[in-house]
């Protein structure tokens, strides 16, 4: 039972990482159209293209541009930060569930580093919160990360 736990914990775990993601990514691309930012990154050929005004215009609908936003460095740093961090972690938990057996506690884990990197995105793109949050997020997600890891480490033999 242990194990459909922690299978479907890393499966929810992975699901709401990628909604995060493709979320902050759409959130980028808004914050480039409503700030014109088009010199940035992979985007900087689109600023060398003649696009029509009213096809701007569509985007710029399209995508409620007119709406607050956060800065397109803030939101690129927070898309940075997650593909550094998640990735190492969604390997680690996908191959815990191949090697099956883990620990009780292993779902736990899952469930912690989902909650922290949700939670440290917030608090990247927050003004409002002091740093502390922020450090305290992240390593809430690394301790999440060496806890899995010793489960697999450490894992009963059969």
């Amino acid at each position: 039972m242990a194990q459909s736990d922690f299978s479907g914990a890393v499966a929810g775990v992975a699901a709401v990482l990628a909604l995060k993601s493709c979320t902050l990514h759409l959130a980028t691309a808004r914050a480039r159209i409503k700030f014109d930012d088009f010199k940035h990154g992979s985007l900087e050929w689109k600023a060398d293209q003649n696009i029509g005004s009213g096809l701007r215009s569509v985007f710029h609908v399209a995508m409620v541009a007119d709406l607050p936003s956060y800065s397109v460095a803030s939101l690129e740093q927070c898309v940075k930060n997650a593909t550094e961090n998640e990735p190492l972690f969604l390997c680690l938990a996908l191959a815990a569930t191949l090697s099956g057996g883990v620990a009780p506690w292993a779902t736990g884990a899952v469930k912690l580093f989902g909650v922290a990197r949700c939670a440290h995105a917030g608090v990247m793109l927050s003004d409002a919160l002091p740093q502390p949050a922020r450090a305290v997020c992240y390593l809430t997600g690394v301790g999440a990360t060496v806890a899995l890891a010793l489960s697999v480490l450490l894992k009963p033999k059969k």
